[in-house]
């Protein structure tokens, strides 16, 4: 009679066995990788909104440079052209907007800084990143 060795191998068993906890160890991890996935697309859309930010105050300070000729109603026409959202990049449903802070009605105050504020919203109206900077004005 032929004698079998002890150790021929996985039986059917063991494998069942070993495919459940490889099961559970997959249930827990994928919450973890939907999370992971999840954070990856708020962030590339926080990327975005805040690129399009910068393209949008690098715009604004190439039209009024730091010198004696900028003037806070300039500045502030500049907000009422813009009163309209300015669209994003192509196919993204950003807008952004810039709120320009109240000029100082009295002429001694002047040089003085004037705060700009570019925001950037979503296709559903929520705010991605606000953009806040100061710019000197020589004038009222």
């Amino acid at each position: 009679m032929r004698q079998h060795p002890a150790d021929d191998g996985f039986s059917l068993v063991e494998l069942i066995i070993a495919m459940f906890f490889l099961a559970i160890l997959s249930l827990a991890v994928l919450p973890l990788l939907i999370g992971a996935a999840s954070s990856s697309v708020a962030n590339r859309d926080q990327v975005k909104a805040t690129s399009f930010a910068t393209q949008q105050l690098s715009s604004l300070r190439a039209g009024f440079p730091l010198d004696s000729a900028t003037t806070c109603s300039a500045l502030s026409a500049r907000e009422a052209n813009a009163a309209s959202p300015v669209p994003g990049p192509s196919g993204s449903g950003m807008t952004a907007t810039i709120d320009v802070a109240s000029c100082p009605t009295s002429t001694t105050a002047y040089p003085v800084s004037i705060d700009v504020t570019i925001r950037v919203f979503d296709s559903s109206g929520d705010e991605l990143t606000s953009l806040p900077t100061q710019f000197r004005v020589a004038s009222r």
